[in-house]
């Protein structure tokens, strides 16, 4: 996979950006977070796309990295007095 694959490949994916905050909205995620959690699943996605671009459903994993991260961060300790 070349740069412009790659660069392909993460455009087609920043598609999906608006979805994915309506979803995390929807679903009762904090508004605090929601731009961090989705912004750490497309860091993973560069990091990972010469892999990602090789998988049959690329958005799939996006929302799956989604919901796995969503799971993690809800499940950490927050002090209620920030």
């Amino acid at each position: 996979m070349n740069i412009n694959e790659a660069n392909e490949l993460i455009e087609k994916l920043y598609t999906e950006y608006p979805k994915m905050v309506k979803v995390l909205i929807r679903d009762g995620v904090p508004e605090l977070l929601v731009d961090d959690l989705i912004q750490s699943v497309f860091e993973d996605a560069v990091r990972k796309a010469d892999k990602l671009i090789d998988h049959p459903n690329p958005v799939g994993c996006l929302y799956i990295a989604l919901s796995i991260a969503v799971k993690v961060e809800m499940r950490q300790p927050h002090r209620s007095d920030i």
